[in-house]
């Protein structure tokens, strides 16, 4: 990731198939702008992760940031069971984060899933359709076709009659 973030801006538009020459200079000091806008959030991003632990805040850290001595848990027994009750709190806040966020991504995975069945289903709906339109537009024609020999049968037959009574 952080191969990623040091990209400089030129790699970046390499990248993307644009030419830094052919740039204006509201454009480039716009993309430069937000290549630092960007490499800003993802340090912060970065930091925010490092700092995340799933295994709680350790005993001596809360004690240290406290200001308390870093054996006052092993002596005050009260102060170790408000702290590993405190870090249960602090795991549950982040497994259920993750969980809801794992829940969120099956859930987008599972609905992606069914709109690409749909849309092959509808794609088939739709080159079924076409079949059948063509096949109506075939039976029309030959419709068509029968009705006109239909009508020089019954005009053959009409000068065959009006000519024998003649």
């Amino acid at each position: 990731m952080e191969k990623q973030r040091n990209k400089t801006l030129n790699e970046y538009l390499k990248a993307l198939n644009i030419d830094i020459n052919e740039l204006t200079n509201y454009e480039l000091e716009s993309l430069e702008k937000t290549n630092e806008y960007y490499n800003d959030k993802l340090s912060e991003l970065e930091e925010f992760t490092k700092k995340v632990n799933f295994n709680g805040i350790s005993t001596s850290k809360v004690l240290s940031d406290v200001g308390l001595g870093k054996n006052v848990a092993n002596t005050h027994p009260c102060i170790d069971k408000f702290i590993n009750k405190r870090n249960k709190e602090h795991k549950t806040i982040l497994n259920d984060f993750i969980y809801y966020k794992t829940n969120k991504i099956t859930e987008f995975a599972r609905e992606n899933k069914l709109l690409k069945i749909h849309d092959v289903e509808h794609m088939l709906l739709k080159t079924e359709y076409k079949q059948l339109q063509k096949q109506y537009n075939d039976s029309l024609k030959e419709i068509k076709r029968l009705q006109g020999l239909v009508v020089k049968y019954q005009n053959a037959n009409r000068s065959k009659n009006s000519a024998s009574l003649n």
